[in-house]
Formats: structure tokens, sequence, C-alpha cells
């Protein structure tokens, strides 16, 4: 068991377990439940957009594949040659071994099942109850089932309303997900609340690229309208999206007035993501269609490594790994 103890996602007081499993507490008479569903407890409490966020994700998750994973292959996803942003945000994390980590909109990402391997311990969660019960089964269909079991846990929930006590945990990790939260001040808040004295949070997502917004206005207009004809997005995606990208000043501002302190801020990488992520949403990230694709990406990352010492590109380089210490 990786928590011991749950607190109400709003109101924050401790919650029991009753016979099924499921989490409650009493308040004015009145029993609030939440839910288990095989070990998963759903802490979402449904209203208006999240509604809508969680109904969008639900759909596409449910008819998701678990598959089986090895070790061997979660570990190849921090070192894909196409993906060395994720190198880089693995790097950040520091020594893991013994911390426990919270991750947040996880998705069905599954390369974070490699923190297992290395020495931690984690709790998977995302707004889709449908996810979460999609990575279990990958999860107790891969080969770190009988050694980890005990050292992670899969939960539903809303990440502005964390279900945990104060300083629950070590690390606290987003990838590709802060963009999605529409009150980031609240979300940190959260964060900050749940880590540990000396803990840190990291994630992953795009900066503020002056030439990309460009781009995306005039050349790149007409693929992302048939990329959003062809696969549309969530409500918050494309809210997401017409916000743009992070700057250190907005974040340095941000992280302060929650209380956190070392801003980490690591951008890099423009072309390689720019052609990576649209090739990849026409081909519906189709492994085989990537493969075809490798020596075009790896084209764009030379091109990267070549212009990155021209400031113009440096201060327009897309991805961006970035957090804070508690």
């Amino acid at each position: 068991m990786v928590i011991d103890l749950f607190v109400d996602p709003r109101n924050k007081c401790i919650l029991q377990k009753d016979s099924n499993g499921d989490l409650f507490y009493n308040s004015l008479n009145v029993t609030h439940i939440y839910k288990a569903y095989d070990g998963i407890i759903d802490f979402v409490q449904d209203s208006g957009e999240l509604r809508k966020e969680r109904e969008y994700y639900d759909n596409i998750y449910s008819i998701g594949q678990s598959g089986e994973l090895t070790t061997e292959f979660i570990k190849e996803y921090w070192y894909i040659d196409i993906y060395p942003w994720r190198k880089t945000l693995l790097d950040s994390l520091g020594e893991i071994r013994g911390k426990k980590i919270l991750l947040v909109g996880n998705g069905d990402s599954h390369k974070e099942f490699y923190f297992l391997t290395l020495g931690a311990s984690v709790v998977v969660t995302d707004l889709s109850l449908e996810c979460v019960k999609l990575m279990q089964k990958k999860f107790a269909a891969s080969n770190l089932y009988e050694a980890y079991k005990e050292k992670i846990e899969f939960h539903a929930m809303d990440a502005l309303n964390l279900p945990f006590q104060d300083g629950e945990f070590d690390v606290i990790y987003g990838s590709a997900f802060v963009h999605h939260v529409e009150d980031i001040n609240s979300f940190l808040l959260e964060v900050y609340r749940c880590l540990k004295k000396g803990g840190i949070c990291r994630f992953i997502d795009e900066a503020d690229s002056p030439l990309w917004r460009g781009l995306k206005g005039t050349i790149f207009y007409p693929f992302k309208l048939y990329s959003h004809w062809r696969q549309p997005r969530s409500p918050a995606d494309l809210v997401a999206e017409s916000r743009g990208g992070y700057t250190y000043k907005d974040l340095n501002s941000i992280i302060e007035r929650c209380g956190f302190h070392d801003l980490l801020f690591l951008r890099e990488w423009f072309f390689l993501r720019i052609i990576t992520r649209h090739y990849g949403k026409l081909t519906n990230y189709s492994q085989k269609a990537m493969r075809r694709a490798n020596k075009l990406f790896l084209a764009m990352k030379w091109l990267d490594e070549n212009i990155s010492h021209i400031n113009y590109f440096q201060r327009n380089q897309l991805m961006l790994i970035w957090g804070c210490k508690k």
C-alpha cells in the first residue's frame, strides 16, 4: 500500500473505508461516498466543464487495449532518439530511489512504470476513470506486476482537488498535462500542499514561441484544421491551444506566489517537436508510420542541434521541462 490515508478532495477531512472498500465521511447526517473499483477509488466530483472533459476521455479510453508490457520495453521509451526531451525530464528528477511519486493527468502513458524499477513508489492518477482502469490492466499484464504490485496505486481524481494529506509526496509529476489546467495557481497550491518539505514538482509542456505562434496561424493552419477534424480535441485542449506556451517570467511569478522556489526552466527542440507531433497526430501515432518517418525525424533533430546556438532559435525552442522546489 502506497497511501495509508486519503482525505476528502474538497474539505480535506480524513476518509474512512467501509466493508466494500469504498471511502466515506459523514457530515451533517449525510454520508459522502467515493466508490472503489477493484482498488481504484473514484474521487472525481463531476460538474460542468469537468464532466465534459471526463466524458471525452472516458469515451477514448473505454475502447483502449491493455497489451503486454516488459521492463525493457518501458525503459526504452525514455531513450528514443526522436523524443530526447523525455531523457531531459527523467534526468531532472534526480535520484528517486525510496521516493513517493504522484503522477497527475498521466493518461494512458506507461513509460512512468519505469520509476518503479528505479526504486520509487508511484500513484497513477487521471481525471478519467476508464483511463486508470486501463492503466491498472496494463500494469497487471506487465512483467513488473509481481515485483512492484505493492508499490503502485491507481485512482481517478481532479488535480485541483487532490485527496491526499499534507506533505504526502516527494515528487509530483505531469507530462503534457499542466496546459490542460485552467487555474494553474490553484493547481500549484495543491501541489505545494501535497509535497514534503524539500520535495519537487516536474512537468513537461510547451514554452512560449513567437515563431511557432506565427507558423500555426499561417503555414500549419490547414494541418491544424485537418487534425481537429480527424481527431477532435477535448474542451480543455481547445482552451489550452488558444493560451499558448509558458514564459519564464510568468511561471516564476506564479511559483513564488504559491510558496515555491528554485524554478527549473529548460527549453529545447523546435523542428523536431513540430514534425513528430503533427505527423503523429495525422497517423494516430501508428508505430509503423512513425518508423517510416524516422529519417525525417532524425533530419529535424540534426537541424535543431545545428541551429540551437542561434539566439533567435534559442528563444523559440518549444519543449519545456519545468518545475520547482518546496
